[in-house]
């Protein structure tokens, strides 16, 4: 799908969006798009304004809606057809962007019942949010853009392949779509069902420990799974191009078929940056005080 991609760029070139897909994308891009950026500038301005006093739950909703920006600001450029005006390496930089912004997202996301179960049961090795604030964004971004770093190298270097033999005997572009859907999608999938299951057990518990802020677990239980059921349709389509290109799939070579169910999951990869949060906005009632604090603090400095 993505045009600086070798083997896409013709498919792309022939097949013309559906009507349903291009009427969608319109949608998506005039509506979903703007709004998802009001909430993720919202949530990252007013948990960024109150960074020393925060949960790490909200910690890590605000590397969410940094993950949604970035990942509405690609989806812009790529409704645009802006990748069709770029050259290879602007556009590889386009995708690499995709790559961090999706794999910041999904970590995020995973780690949130893992953190609140640990908070829960080892309370006097917890540290709170304002000493661990740097280090925690640091592993999720740095984590990102390293694991995504040995896929971007496979598909730059299926991108010289026809000028450096090495890379077409190696298969890298079938590399690259391999480790990011290791990285990007059974790690993280276990690592969910695992922490949901965790959180599920607190609750169920609830009674033996001192849950603080319970109103978090509903938060908790349904952001994990929601943001893998986005994010499911995309990897699908990646493994059915993996299967295709290595030849345990019969199916004829990037069909328009395919191609528009890619798009189609790409929709809605992207909207998980406005799910995710909106989510977040209607279940954490304390974002609401914190929003009020800001409002009244900058009503207070222009008096």
């Amino acid at each position: 799908m993505w045009r600086c991609l070798k083997d896409q760029s013709l498919p792309n070139a022939s097949c013309p969006w559906t009507p349903a897909l291009e009427i969608t994308s319109k949608v998506y891009m005039f509506f979903f798009i703007p709004l998802s950026l009001t909430f993720n500038i919202l949530v990252f301005g007013v948990n960024l304004f109150h960074r020393s006093s925060i949960r790490m739950t909200d910690i890590y909703f605000t590397n969410i809606a940094l993950a949604g920006m970035t990942l509405n600001l690609v989806a812009s450029g790529r409704l645009l057809g802006a990748e069709w005006m770029l050259g290879s390496a602007p556009c590889l930089a386009l995708f690499a962007l995709f790559n961090v912004s999706s794999l910041a997202f999904i970590y995020s996301a995973t780690l949130l019942g893992l953190d609140y179960f640990i908070e829960l049961t080892l309370p006097q090795t917890y540290l709170s949010g304002q000493y661990r604030t740097h280090h925690v964004c640091e592993f999720i971004w740095g984590g990102a853009t390293l694991s995504s770093l040995s896929s971007l190298l496979s598909y730059a270097c299926s991108m010289m392949a026809e000028d450096i033999q090495e890379c077409g005997r190696l298969h890298t572009q079938e590399v690259g779509v391999a480790i990011l859907l290791f990285v990007g999608f059974l790690v993280p999938a276990v690592t969910i069902l695992y922490s949901v299951g965790l959180v599920y057990r607190v609750g169920k518990e609830a009674d033996l420990l001192s849950t603080p802020q319970p109103s978090l677990r509903p938060l908790l239980l349904v952001a994990g799974p929601l943001t893998f059921c986005l994010w499911l349709p995309h990897h699908g389509s990646l493994l059915l191009d993996l299967l295709n290109s290595t030849g345990f799939l019969k199916l004829a070579a990037k069909t328009c078929l395919l191609l528009q169910v890619k798009r189609g999951s790409e929709l809605l990869a992207y909207s998980s940056g406005w799910a995710i949060t909106l989510l977040y906005l209607a279940l954490r009632r304390e974002f609401w005080k914190r929003f009020r604090d800001v409002v009244a603090g900058s009503r207070w400095k222009h008096l």
